[in-house]
């Protein structure tokens, strides 16, 4: 799964010499939290996201239809080069999205700037990630789901043996995620199917040794 089929393209910017209205301004337009900072090169300098404003700009004024005048003055004479995260972590359009994951929880940020090159093509947000593994959960609509725990001792060939039943029954694999358990030295396989005979691969299943946890 890589970032550039998640990625918001194109996202919107704001300029490191703009105001903090601007760029506040332009969140509350685009209905967006974060925006990369450009220099006048075009060359990504930074981030800056609506919580960044918070102690100029009360959370509450961030769905008024009028901006208080107070507040926009205190906006207007703010440059967004001053308040912005900086240097701007990002990751590449190419990078894998599990490790991108990965870097938005360790480092506890919301959002990175995707760049191709050092030309900013994206923004992967947190949103994006979970929706992609939700997306990718799901199959289907026209898909069931079977979890079952995976015999200890298969885990190197796990992938085979179900592809294997699966052809027996002409069932298709439309997703297969698996995952250790906690607690418990065994992994377990969240499976997306389609086809007519998801209850004989079922049984097959438990024939063949594999404790299933779940149909829907």
């Amino acid at each position: 799964m890589f970032v550039r089929y998640w990625m918001t393209a194109d996202p919107s910017t704001v300029r490191e010499d703009a105001t903090l209205l601007d760029a506040f301004e332009l969140m509350r337009k685009r209905h967006v939290r974060r925006l990369p900072v450009l220099r006048g090169t075009g060359e990504l300098c930074g981030i800056i996201s609506i919580s960044d404003l918070f102690t100029l700009v009360p959370p509450s004024v961030v769905h008024m239809k009028t901006i208080p005048a107070v507040v926009t003055a205190e906006l207007e004479r703010r440059k967004v080069g001053r308040k912005m995260s900086a240097p701007a972590s990002s990751c590449n359009e190419n990078d894998l999205l599990d490790e991108v994951a990965e870097t938005m929880r360790t480092r506890k940020i919301g959002a990175l700037p995707v760049l191709r090159g050092k030309e900013l093509v994206g923004i992967i947000t947190e949103s994006d990630v979970l929706g992609a593994l939700a997306k990718v959960v799901r199959g289907g609509a026209d898909t069931r789901r079977v979890c079952c725990k995976i015999p200890p001792g298969d885990e190197r060939d796990v992938i085979a043996r179900l592809v294997e039943v699966a052809k027996r029954f002409d069932i298709a694999l439309a997703g297969v995620l698996t995952h250790p358990l906690r607690d418990e030295p065994a992994l377990m396989a969240a499976l997306r199917l389609r086809g007519e005979r998801v209850e004989e691969f079922v049984k097959a299943l438990w024939d063949g040794g594999f404790q299933v946890l779940n149909v829907t």
